[in-house]
């Protein structure tokens, strides 16, 4: 009996161990979606490994519960097929967005709010982001969703390490009511950022409204050695002419890389209340403030609390070396024909190691290539000629051309709602953008639309919604007796604003695959149109014969006490969907537009009576009819292209609506940059 309870106890801890085990590993295969009113908790210690492309889509509460003693990994199975990371989603007033002591490590993105996001507290408590390999920002904060029925949004970021990455962290919207940003004790370290011109700095905010006036605190932020290209980066900020004031921060020697309106006088301003040198403030970590490179040698200058762990080349190879180690300094010799790219140090980190020959970040402050001068307002430097190397996103124009099909909406009812005649709609446009997301377009159009051919689908069952009296008999005119077409010459102006980033000019090899991007948007515009029916129809369009229908007045327009000619031009409102094809400086578009109008005369059908319900006097009025003769050679009467109904029992339509038509268009368009802006040459 004692061997069997034995027997029971250790199966029983054995059970209980593997079942523990199991829940310290979370396997994400795909998307694990958190609805609206759930809420996804992890407990501390428990590793989350993301398959090739997996996420997790919050739309509720998230929970990540590590602690300093037992943090919480999260990590993609495969680093050359990441996850995509927590993606933040939609509005929920009542839930929270909690991390803390929590590790992600080689995903696309480690965390995403997405445009439009709302939660009533997000906090992000000892957080460590490293090895995202991808170009998008490791942590992106989009624009929230603005509802005053609610108290600000409560968002704070606190002890973060933000190391060996190659994309920085962005938020949008920095000042913004809806949201109380408390952001402090922020580390940025040994990242290189892998696009010439996607970024600006390893810490990008985007200020909106007056941000002084509101409660957000920015505080202890630390930048050493981050790079973008041969430059040192460090803060960036845009968005509106406005002052940040920025409580405390550290860098080498009481100075960071600041990109604000002392680089160009349209940026906001950064003010720091308080410098310090981040070599006397952080002794427990290991700092380095400057490695030198050359044949076969390394000398690391660093603190005392760093240890070199190994050496790897670009293939990730071991490189072999010898340590000498001084008081601030560690040298390593090495090798071989193998060049050494990067050291891990102290088993937490890698360090960059700069090519040989190539002056080493501290020596880049002093002398760097493009002939930077150091700032010494408010302690801390930042130039023009460095905002042309960080790339700092300018506005520029964008120039394209269209093609393809349009429809008409009005009075005339295809049968199933189908428009029955597609006809062509092309022309150009110009496109100015004012940052990633949005843009403004100028835009020429030319286009037809119609009823006008009758072999077109559906358009033998359409027919005119309204009833005309022959002698005692009611019956509907069928729509090819009333067939149109009108041309549109239209001039609009609009704007678009894109899910992710539009602009791609940098050459990385990401984007040199290029990528797709959609869009939403919509336009106002001013536009000429003439419409027209067939005397003669053929199915040669050379062969067909028109005549002017504003001209003929069809309303009795032209002897109606009252009535005129209605006008040329009128006014549109346009909406659009766009799903465009980005590669460098091109994109290959296609877009879905939905135009309302301001007239109800595109068809040429008000709500007037047929003739003014005096055909007689109306064929007296009309301008004088021509020699239509058709394919047989017999003369074409009026009365043939303009039946005559007698007295109209109603008007020809009573809808109050006006007209409209859709649009379906491809095209191709060129990023030319910012054309009004030229280099100057001093004269010698």
């Amino acid at each position: 009996m004692k061997h069997t309870i034995r027997i029971l106890f250790i199966f029983t801890l054995c059970f209980q161990a593997f079942n523990l085990k199991a829940q310290d590993t979370i396997v994400i295969e795909q998307s694990k979606v958190i609805s609206k009113g759930q809420s996804f908790e992890v407990a501390a210690g428990t590793t989350i490994v993301f398959m090739p492309g997996a996420k997790i889509w919050v739309e509720g509460s998230l929970n990540l519960a590590g602690t300093a003693a037992k943090p919480i990994t999260i990590i993609s199975k495969d680093a050359k097929e990441p996850g995509s990371g927590i993606v933040i989603n939609g509005q929920s007033y009542q839930q929270n967005i909690q991390i803390a002591y929590t590790h992600f490590v080689s995903l696309e993105q480690a965390i995403r709010f997405d445009p439009f996001w709302a939660r009533k507290i997000v906090d992000l408590d000892h957080v460590k982001v490293s090895q995202s390999v991808y170009n998008e920002s490791s942590i992106y904060v989009a624009a929230p969703f603005i509802d005053h029925n609610y108290p600000p949004i409560r968002f704070s970021i606190s002890g973060l390490d933000y190391f060996n990455n190659n994309a920085g962290v962005f938020i949008e919207e920095f000042g913004n009511k809806s949201v109380q940003f408390n952001l402090s004790n922020l580390n940025f370290f040994e990242n290189k950022l892998s696009t010439s011109n996607e970024a600006s700095g390893i810490f990008n905010l985007q200020l909106t409204e007056a941000t002084q006036k509101q409660k957000n605190q920015l505080d202890q932020l630390a930048f050493n050695r981050n790079f973008q290209g041969n430059n040192e980066i460090g803060l960036a900020v845009f968005g509106n002419q406005d002052t940040i004031t920025v409580q405390s921060a550290m860098g080498v020697n009481g100075t960071i890389p600041v990109i604000d309106a002392k680089s160009d006088p349209r940026l906001p301003t950064v003010s720091i209340q308080k410098l310090d040198n981040i070599v006397s403030m952080q002794r427990d970590k290991c700092l380095i403030q400057k490695i030198t490179h050359q044949r076969n040698q390394i000398v690391i200058h660093s603190n005392a609390a760093c240890a070199v762990s190994y050496l790897k080349d670009s293939n990730a190879m071991n490189v072999p070396f010898t340590v000498n180690r001084n008081k601030d300094s560690i040298t390593l010799n090495y090798t071989g024909n193998a060049i050494p790219e990067k050291l891990w140090m102290n088993e937490e980190f890698w360090a960059i190691v700069p090519p040989l020959s190539q002056l080493d970040s501290s020596n880049a402050l002093q002398k760097p290539e493009n002939k930077l001068e150091e700032k010494k307002a408010h302690g801390f430097w930042a130039d023009s000629s460095m905002l042309k190397e960080l790339n700092l996103f300018k506005p520029s124009l964008e120039i394209g051309m269209f093609t393809g099909i349009a429809a008409y909406i009005g009075d005339i009812k295809p049968k199933f709602g189908l428009p029955a005649n597609y006809h062509l709609s092309n022309g150009i446009n110009i496109q100015y953008h004012h940052n990633k997301h949005v843009s403004y377009q100028f835009t020429f159009n030319r286009a037809d639309i119609g009823s006008d051919d009758p072999t077109g689908l559906y358009l033998a069952y359409s027919s005119l919604p309204i009833y005309v009296d022959k002698g005692s008999v009611a019956w509907k005119v069928p729509s090819y007796r009333m067939n149109f077409r009108t041309e549109i010459y239209a001039f609009e102006l609009g704007t678009t604003y894109y899910f992710n980033r539009y602009i791609m000019e940098d050459k990385s090899a990401a984007n040199l695959k290029g990528k797709w991007v959609n869009g939403i948007g919509m336009g106002i515009g001013i536009f000429r149109f003439d419409p027209y029916r067939y005397t003669v129809y053929s199915k040669y369009a050379d062969e067909i014969q028109w005549v002017s229908l504003r001209e003929m007045g069809t309303e009795g327009q032209n002897f109606l006490p009252g009535r005129s000619q209605y006008g040329k031009y009128a006014m549109n409102l346009n909406l659009h969907y766009e799903l465009n094809f980005c590669y460098e400086r091109w994109k290959f578009k296609t877009e879905l537009r939905g135009v309302i109008t301001s007239t109800n005369y595109l068809d040429d059908m008000g709500d007037g009576y047929y003739y003014g319900n005096d055909y007689q006097k109306w064929a007296a009025t009309v301008p004088e009819w021509g020699n239509y003769v058709d394919k047989n050679g017999n003369s074409v009467p009026m009365v043939q292209v303009f039946p005559d109904f007698g007295k109209v029992a109603s008007k020809r339509t009573y809808s109050l609506l006006p007209d409209g038509y859709v649009q379906f268009h491809m095209g191709l368009s060129y990023d030319i940059g910012a054309p009004w802006k030229t280099n100057k040459k001093a004269k010698k």
